[in-house]
């Protein structure tokens, strides 16, 4: 056989349709999958639509990789096709969505489902400015109480408590502003007569709205103390969110460096 006989065989061959199917198929998922966050964030979505899209995605990536297995077997060099690279691909991007998704999914059952997260579950700081920002069907910005919400967060995250600093009030009220505007939260409200500030952060990828309010306060002995509340505008679960975002803000306060 010679060389142009070879190449003439060579170019023959056609890409196994079962390949190509599953490119496609993996690549509508991702683009479902990486374009809900930017949809909602843009207003384009509602939050609801947002989260389906990706549990759709997870299922749906599950299904492409079955997909894509079958593709790299129908484009193997012995069936004479061609595609393996391409249902390969398929298979990875597959793959690692639904791992990721996934793993979000389990993570997010080994955190209760509450969305209001705050240092003083007896007595919260309560909204106030950022009422007026929140949509008709978003979450009651009303704190639900010790027996809905309070005492599954004590269990879930015992750490978050009142922080106590011995010092004046005016220059931990001063730090904890500068703190809120470090975290990169847009500020609402700044109350120095009452000692309260009020403020609005937005989740990275979707673009979700979370209301935070701080409260700084006298306390016994000289010592001043400081309370935080975020909550969630929408959803039911945060998956922790809220509460990561108070013990990193209770960090700053108590970052020295």
């Amino acid at each position: 056989m010679t060389d142009h006989q070879n190449t003439g065989e060579e170019t023959e061959r056609s890409y196994s349709r079962m390949a190509l199917l599953s490119a496609l198929v993996a690549g509508l998922v991702a683009m479902v999958v990486i374009l809900a966050g930017p949809a909602h964030g843009f207003g384009l979505v509602d939050h609801r639509v947002a989260i389906n899209a990706l549990i759709f995605g997870a299922f749906a990536s599950l299904a492409a990789a079955v997909l894509a297995a079958f593709g790299l077997y129908f484009a193997r060099p012995a069936r004479g096709k061609k595609g393996m690279l391409v249902a390969g691909g398929a298979l990875g991007v597959s793959l690692t969505i639904t791992i990721t998704l996934f793993t979000m999914g389990s993570n997010a059952s080994r955190v209760p489902a509450i969305h209001d997260i705050t240092t003083d579950i007896v007595d919260p700081p309560a909204f106030e400015a950022v009422i007026e920002l929140r949509a008709p069907g978003d979450n009651d910005p009303a704190y639900a109480g010790i027996d809905a919400v309070g005492r599954y967060q004590v269990d879930a995250y015992p750490d978050l408590q009142t922080l106590y600093l011995m010092e004046p009030l005016a220059a931990v009220f001063d730090r904890a502003e500068r703190a809120a505007r470090a975290m990169g939260w847009k500020i609402v409200a700044v109350d120095r007569e009452r000692g309260r500030i009020e403020a609005v952060a937005t989740t990275f990828w979707f673009g979700f709205k979370d209301d935070v309010v701080i409260r700084v306060e006298p306390a016994e002995g000289g010592a001043t103390a400081l309370d935080v509340r975020s909550a969630s505008r929408v959803g039911v679960s945060d998956l922790g969110t809220n509460a990561a975002r108070i013990r990193a803000f209770l960090e700053k306060m108590t970052d020295r460096v």
